[in-house]
């Protein structure tokens, strides 16, 4: 019998799994390991154990049995890296995060983990998106897999097999319409009830020059989806006849030889509370502001740096943009006027956001820290230190209870909002 048998990373549990296919016989006699679960990969190793009892784990972070299709999973409670995707039901009742180790949690908005389970087959999880009932969830990893969940224990979950794996998924708030970017270039819609195919907007690119879709975003009232491509172009989509309802040209990006040190262009979009003005990144250094029924330019905001990310306030009177210069700059955007320069970031901002009351931003940064200041005058309000690593996720809840972050240290942080106080759960 061989017991007590300690691993030592995902590398060697490889080089084990390699060593006992070629040694079959010594697999039954395999009947207990010692591992880190920290950085262990359970298949398909557990899969050639059949005698396996017991498994020991190195580890400072609580152990939770998971009961998956492919038998009894041990993971430690909460995400082991990177949070790749982290999103909040539309009745702010729960939190959805899904990270590079697989997984996909469930939190409630106390900061409880409420159901944590293995997707795919261990590929990352790339993406996720919240049924407009807040009943379903829906996912996208590496395995070129879409998988609607319901959050419902006893239901039946529903899998799709897409011809790429999908870096964006999204689902409309105003409708049950989910959809998928590929990376093969497919943009697709899809009826949220039932997964079947509603349009296919974009079809399968050259694969020497994918036209890959950088963003994709619904407006609030679910009429149009706006897709940002390469070259820092955007697509307007009529939802219901899947039709093309402008074709808007960025600006020019520099050719590479000529830009300077830093990424060539960034590609972000969001519409107006009204779905009637549409922001987007443009080039390396504006954002423009599109009428959608128009189809005309209302503004062009030029900038000293790079610009990331950008949003609407809820009443629609500002419009910010996140800068690689590690600043947020607000516009008035109706007389494109600068109302407020954010500033106090050490590193780069990932993204930022309006409370939905309006009265703040929250900003997330590579400096391991969420800011936030206060709308009026820009005054900096908080500095919330929790993450260990990048924080590149970002979230308030649509009742303006929590505001959540996620980082490349596998934390997800929930942290109750009362008026001019910020508490961590």
């Amino acid at each position: 019998m061989m017991a007590g048998i300690q691993l030592g990373g995902r590398d060697r549990d490889f080089e084990f799994y390699d060593f006992l296919q070629d040694k079959t016989h010594l697999q039954p006699l395999v009947r207990s390991i010692v591992v880190d679960p920290m950085d262990f990969a359970p298949v398909p190793l557990l899969r050639t154990l059949s005698n396996l009892s017991e498994i020991k784990f190195i580890s400072q972070r609580p152990i939770r049995a998971l009961h998956q299709s492919t038998g009894l999973t041990f993971l430690p409670e909460g995400h082991d890296t990177s949070v790749r995707a982290l999103v909040i039901s539309p009745d702010s009742t729960w939190v959805a995060s899904g990270s590079d180790d697989s997984t996909i949690i469930l939190w409630n908005t106390k900061g409880t983990l409420i159901r944590q389970w293995v997707a795919y087959d261990y590929t990352p999880i790339l993406s996720l998106a919240f049924s407009p009932d807040s009943r379903h969830l829906v996912s996208a990893g590496e395995d070129s897999k879409m998988v609607l969940w319901s959050l419902d224990r006893d239901a039946c979950n529903t899998t799709i097999d897409l011809t790429a794996h999908a870096d964006t998924i999204v689902w409309s708030s105003n409708s049950n319409v989910i959809a998928t970017a590929l990376w093969d270039g497919t943009v697709q819609l899809w009826d949220g009830r039932t997964l079947e195919s509603l349009h296919v907007l974009l079809e399968v690119q050259d694969a020497n020059l994918p036209l890959v879709a950088r963003c994709l975003t619904f407006s609030p009232d679910g009429r149009w989806l706006v897709l940002g491509l390469s070259g820092c172009n955007y697509c307007v989509y009529h939802v219901q006849s899947g039709t093309l309802h402008q074709y808007i040209q960025g600006l020019e990006v520099p050719a590479f030889r000529d830009a300077p040190t830093g990424p060539l262009a960034s590609f972000a979009a969001a519409f107006d509370p009204t779905s009637t003005r549409l922001p987007h990144t443009s080039g390396r250094d504006a954002v423009e502001i599109w009428d959608i029924e128009t189809r005309s330019r209302i503004s062009l905001l030029r900038y000293p740096a790079l610009a990331n990310d950008v949003s609407f306030s809820p009443d629609g009177r500002l419009v910010l943009a996140v800068l690689l210069n590690r600043t947020v700059c607000v516009h008035d955007a109706h007389t494109a006027n600068e109302v407020l320069l954010l500033e106090g970031h050490k590193d780069r901002v990932a993204k930022a956001r309006f409370s939905p009351c309006g009265t703040y931003i929250a900003s997330a940064s590579w400096d391991r820290t969420v800011r936030v200041w206060k709308t009026s005058d820009g005054s900096h309000v908080a500095t919330l230190s929790e993450h260990d690593d990048r924080v590149e996720h970002l979230a308030f809840s649509p009742d303006g209870k929590t505001l959540s972050s996620g980082g490349l240290d596998g934390t997800v942080v929930i942290r109750r909002t009362m008026s001019s106080d910020i508490v961590s759960l």
